[in-house]
């Protein structure tokens, strides 16, 4: 993170422009950290950490790349929000009652589309290719017939927010390294 703002300073970015988005991507990543270790500990999302990603990933948005930038995360936001809550109807809930897609997983992969403008895209298909890649791994460990690693992964529930963190990284280094291109007006 230190390298964007030594980016920013180069491209010509008012240095309280620079300044603004990389603490505020720092501030992110670390609100997600924090949601990760939440998640695998207790399986819960937190909402404040969340919304705040959501408002500081929009500062960064609008410093760097204006209303569009932030207009487009909005959008995927909306998208990816509907999205997951029609494959929550359709495929219902598990055997445990919780529905596939929990409502932190979706209000937090709303956060992080803001987060993200433009490039959230980029972070949702890292996020969903290593969560595919483990859950496969994951239920090819699980149908073995003996092992401690089965033994550790006997529940169907499987935190998200591990994967979502991936998205969060994506979102910080391309999200503010854009803006802060945008800001200096050379992209």
């Amino acid at each position: 993170m230190c390298d964007l703002l030594t980016l920013g300073a180069s491209l010509g970015v008012a240095k309280p422009a620079a300044l603004t988005c990389v603490a505020c991507a720092c501030v992110c990543v670390a609100l997600m950290a924090h949601a990760t270790w939440v998640d695998v500990a207790c399986r819960r999302i937190p909402r404040a950490d969340c919304w705040l990603i959501a408002v500081l990933g929009a500062m960064v948005q609008l410093v760097g790349g204006g209303a569009a930038a932030l207009g487009q995360g909005i959008a995927f936001a909306a998208l990816t929000v509907c999205c997951s809550l029609a494959l929550n109807a359709v495929l219902g809930e598990r055997d445990d009652g919780v529905p596939g897609i929990g409502a932190g997983d979706i209000r937090c992969m709303g956060a992080l589309s803001i987060a993200g403008g433009p490039f959230a895209s980029w972070g949702f298909a890292a996020c969903f290719v290593i969560a595919a890649v483990w859950g496969t791994v994951r239920s090819l460990i699980r149908r073995s017939r003996r092992g401690a690693l089965r033994d550790a992964m006997r529940s169907e529930a499987m935190p998200f927010a591990p994967f979502l963190m991936v998205w969060m990284v994506m979102d910080a280094v391309l999200g503010t390294a854009a803006a802060l291109r945008l800001a200096a007006g050379t992209m």
